[in-house]
């Protein structure tokens, strides 16, 4: 935000000095370093007025898909940490199914944000994996044999979340 404001001023600045010396030029009678025609003035004012408006609407959502990128980047860092399927203890369990719950939240996030029409199918696959590795996980965290013998489930969300945050990295960028 703090950017937009010094960009704005600047602009407007650069404005201000334009308008000075075509005012300049116009009262002036002996140089003609500062000449310079209305129409010249408008046209650069034109072209500095498109330029700006175009460079800032890529920048914005430029920004906009590089947030999106992190969030992503943070969900596949938050899935392959191996406190997302312990059940040790009660700390762990209550850990695991915090950071479950913090990853199904992001995206919900992603889920509502206008961004990544592209990568709608991807995150509507992610959340369905989510939550049914929440599922399993909430149902049997207290067996600690029959999870045991359930890692290669955990392992087969883990990696299908994974992959699917790698193609919506590679998606966003297209």
């Amino acid at each position: 935000m703090k950017n937009k404001w010094i960009t704005g001023i600047v602009f407007i600045f650069i404005t201000v000095i334009i308008f000075a010396v075509a005012v300049y030029s116009v009262f002036s009678t002996g140089s003609v370093f500062f000449h310079i025609s209305v129409f010249q003035v408008l046209s650069l004012l034109f072209v500095l007025y498109i330029t700006y408006f175009l460079s800032q609407r890529r920048n914005d959502e430029r920004r906009k898909i590089d947030i999106v990128d992190k969030m992503i980047f943070k969900i596949q860092e938050d899935v392959v940490k191996s406190e997302l399927i312990n059940y040790k203890s009660e700390e762990d369990k209550s850990m695991a199914l915090l950071l479950q719950k913090s990853i199904a939240n992001r995206l919900e996030y992603l889920n509502d944000s206008k961004i990544g029409s592209d990568i709608k199918g991807e995150l509507e696959y992610i959340i369905a994996e989510v939550e049914k590795m929440r599922e399993f996980y909430g149902s049997h965290m207290n067996d600690e044999e029959y999870m045991k013998k359930s890692s290669n489930d955990f392992r087969k969300y883990i990696v299908n979340i994974s992959d699917k945050c790698n193609l919506m990295h590679i998606k966003l960028y297209e």
